[in-house]
């Protein structure tokens, strides 16, 4: 990983800055991205900033990089992991003047013009000066996982991998973009397909689009883009096993080139099938697995699995702990925040960021971490939580209706179907009238191609920039997903139901309790509570002091409620109805914050290092840790014991319906049968009968029945255990 970044002024421009300063300038802000070596290139017309992490070429991989004549100059982030292939085939071997790989993209482009990454593998952002023929050339690669920004005016075009970055340039504006912003359906959670292009989050910042060139002519500022790559068509042609052994052999290449560098690599581990897969195909015993240990991630299995899966292959593993009283403080946020630059930063964010700093306080030589992200956008891992309770035709019925939820605003037959389950006309003619005839599914993976850019990628690399650490994502190798989103409709339900194409792909490769292991979330799921509520202790801290100064920052006053948002904070809720308020106030704030932020554009610094989080012992189902953890339920059932509803909550039974009722504050939350067990076993629990008391004489499966029931209640905040109950378990 590195730090890109250039000042090009067009022919017509009479220069009104400094050139070597504002490049100075920009380095400062790239400088977390590369803390081994810094070096510029200043011309007349264009002045180029490196900041460079050594990875590969450690020796002699300096930049800005430039053919012999110095006609083509380039610098670039990321890695050209088939460079060797290619340079062989170009026949340049003896005239490469560095050991990096991404000198032959100088070649390539000399040889092949605008087509000269069809055939490149890896990751990168390249910024290219033709100096012959005076055009700038931006570009990334196809899943846009290195980042690179650009601001354009009259005058000059300013590119960085960051956006602060871009934010040196006095011409440069320093506002959010509240109204894109809050119309984004990830900002506000709309249940709808993602179909614009990246959104930046800032005014007059645009991104680079994934998979795409773009070519400036500096003589009149006239840009012409060429798009290299997009999502393959459906391939008819290949069985059902032909997929999954092409997906076997695709992974294998892309890990083993992944694993490859001349410094050393770490991995995140969180024991599912993605993070087992890279560590079983990376095989090296030298890497080092690091977890997060959270109360979400004790209750979901990863804690154990990690272990396991670590000790299983040999690898050292370094378990993380974030206890339940853990809050990050004001400028801790801010500091992640502006990394980020994105009001997407949340909880999943900072345990990354966490993880990484982590990571290199532990392993100082650390340059590289491999990650098992992407996975699931491409291989149908969330078809089972798409489909609820149903199957492969209710998760496909989903999709449709997601497309048209995304349509129907702009559709002539909106009014006809407004309700999903009784839909008056055909879907097909919803979509045709909003202008979309492609099927739902088609749709489902442009939409996780595009989060993936605006989401998975952004902070995969911002949390690894952090601590100066590159994040290398074997997933999102382009012949990997080419195989994965081209099996066709009749193939789909095999092959792409849970993940069964990587699940039967990795037979014999990885041990089968790992490639069975069902899908779990990183932190919602049974502990997102305990995450939710360190996000609102942070907000509420100081007097809600972030809050406050969101609503003071430039452009809130115009577009937020900031007495409803204090409002918000005030309320005191658990579990599910705070993950609600938790996520909607922290993304507002978010933007307020980082509107203060582009006034200030600070610089971007290591956190202080602070001391080490422990090393969990190896029993981690231990109750020492879970007390650490503020766990009090197990994953999948509860403890014996005395259970009351929590302050607040009420048990009311209208007797003549008979109906039962759970109130909180006049809220309905809950209707009961009154004559129902569960009620029954409520009303028992109220009176100070133990749970096993409320229960005698029932059938086991009607127990069982009554004992889900309640740990669904208890999850969602509204019955707690007494403290009988906790000792009982403990002991």
């Amino acid at each position: 990983m590195c730090g890109i970044g250039v000042i090009a002024s067009l022919a017509s421009a009479t220069a009104d800055h400094d050139t070597a300063a504002l490049v100075d300038e920009m380095l400062l802000q790239l400088h977390h991205r590369g803390p081994d070596e810094t070096s510029t290139r200043i011309e007349p017309q264009v002045g180029f900033a490196f900041a460079r992490l050594s990875l590969v070429g450690i020796a002699n991989g300096s930049q800005p990089l430039a053919t012999g004549e110095d006609d083509l100059v380039l610098v670039a982030n990321g890695e050209v992991y088939n460079h060797r292939s290619l340079e062989s085939r170009l026949g340049i071997t003896s005239e490469l003047r560095t050991l990096s790989d991404c000198e032959v993209l100088l070649h390539q482009y000399r040889r092949h013009g605008l087509d000269f990454l069809d055939d490149v593998r890896g990751m990168f952002a390249v910024i290219l000066w033709d100096r012959r023929n005076q055009k700038l050339v931006l570009a990334r690669d196809r899943f846009g996982i290195k980042p690179l920004y650009f601001h354009r005016s009259a005058e000059r075009i300013v590119a960085a991998s960051e956006i602060k970055a871009l934010m040196v340039d006095p011409g440069t504006p320093r506002e959010v973009d509240w109204t894109t912003a809050l119309g984004h359906p990830q900002l506000i959670g709309a249940p709808q397909f993602d179909q614009d292009e990246t959104c930046t989050w800032f005014k007059g910042i645009e991104s680079v689009p994934a998979g795409t060139i773009l070519e400036i002519d500096l003589r009149d500022g006239s840009t012409r883009s060429h798009r290299y790559w997009s999502l393959p068509e459906p391939n008819e042609d290949w069985s059902e096993q032909r997929f999954v052994d092409e997906y076997r052999d695709a992974l294998v290449a892309s890990v083993r080139e992944c694993a490859t560098a001349d410094a050393e690599l770490g991995l995140f581990l969180s024991g599912g099938i993605d993070s087992t897969a890279v560590l079983a195909l990376a095989d090296s015993q030298d890497i080092h697995t690091f977890s997060a240990v959270t109360a979400g991630t004790l209750l979901n299995g990863d804690v154990e699995e990690a272990a396991w899966v670590a000790g299983k292959y040999g690898n050292p593993h370094h378990q993380v702990e974030f206890p339940h009283d853990l809050t990050p403080s004001t400028e801790q946020w801010r500091r992640v925040l502006w990394l980020s630059e994105t009001p997407l930063c949340g909880p999943e964010v900072y345990y990354r960021y966490e993880l990484h700093r982590f990571a290199r306080q532990a392993r100082p030589e650390l340059r590289g971490m491999l990650l098992g992200s992407a996975s699931d956008e491409f291989n149908g891992g969330y078809s089972v939580n798409t489909a609820g309770e149903g199957g492969w035709e209710r998760f496909r019925r989903n999709l449709e209706y997601l497309a048209d939820r995304t349509d129907l605003p702009r559709a002539a037959a909106s009014s006809w179907r407004t309700d999903y389950s009784l839909p008056l006309v055909r879907p097909h003619l919803v979509r045709e009238a909003a202008g979309s005839t492609a099927d739902a599914y088609a749709r489902y993976l442009r939409s996780e191609h595009l989060k993936v850019q605006q989401y998975n990628v952004w902070h995969d690399d911002r949390t690894a920039a952090g601590s100066s650490t590159e994040a290398r994502v074997p997933f999102l190798d382009h012949r990997l997903v080419e195989i994965s989103t081209s099996v066709p409709d009749r193939l789909r339900p095999a092959l792409l139901w849970d993940k069964a194409i990587l699940r039967r792909a990795m037979e014999g490769l990885v041990p089968e309790r790992s490639r069975v292991r069902g899908k779990v979330p990183f932190f919602y799921g049974a502990g997102v509570g305990h995450t939710h509520r360190m996000m609102m202790r942070m907000l509420r801290a100081e007097d809600g002091l972030l809050v406050e100064r969101a609503l003071a920052a430039p452009g809130s006053a115009d577009h937020l409620e900031g007495d409803n948002v204090r409002a918000l904070l005030s309320v005191d809720g658990r579990d599910a109805e705070l993950a609600e308020k938790a996520e909607i106030v922290l993304r507002l704030v978010n933007l307020g914050l980082l509107s203060e932020l582009a006034r200030e554009v600070p610089k971007v610094s290591r956190m202080p290092a602070g001391p080490v989080r422990q090393r969990v012992a190896e029993d981690v189902s231990g109750q020492d840790l879970a007390a650490r953890l503020g766990v009090v339920e197990a994953a999948d059932s509860l403890p014996p014991g005395r259970y009351r509803m929590t302050e607040g909550v009420t048990l009311l039974r209208d007797e003549l319906n008979p109906t039962g009722f759970l109130m909180r504050g006049g809220e309905l939350l809950y209707e009961f049968d009154a004559t129902s067990p569960t009620f029954s076993a409520l009303r028992g629990l109220a009176s100070g009968d133990a749970l096993d008391e409320t229960l005698q004489g029932q059938p086991a499966e009607v127990a069982d029945d009554v004992r889900d029931d309640v740990l669904e209640l208890h999850r969602a905040g509204l019955l707690e255990a007494t403290v009988e109950a906790v000792t009982d378990r403990q002991t």
